[in-house]
């Protein structure tokens, strides 16, 4: 259990950031849209707190997504084949 709430963190972690880099929203931004501090957006972002349901989906609200998006990861692959 402990390793799957390790994981999902590492996914909220790096989905919050991309999806923040993706929609060109600081973390200022975020923070003005939600409600929540500015370090608390940080901490989030670093992986260094764990946000509760609540708080994942006023984030993902905010952030124009469904809350499951942040907290799966997926892979996506660019390939180019030439033959």
């Amino acid at each position: 259990m402990i390793i799957i709430k390790g994981l999902i963190k590492i996914y909220i972690e790096f989905n919050l950031r991309n999806i923040r880099h993706i929609h060109s929203i600081t973390q200022v931004e975020l923070s003005k849209r939600t409600g929540y501090s500015q370090s608390y957006i940080s901490k989030l972002s670093r992986g260094t707190k764990s946000p509760t349901l609540i708080v994942l989906g006023k984030i993902a609200t905010a952030l124009n997504v469904h809350p499951y998006d942040l907290i799966i990861i997926k892979l996506h692959c660019n390939l180019d084949i030439e033959e």
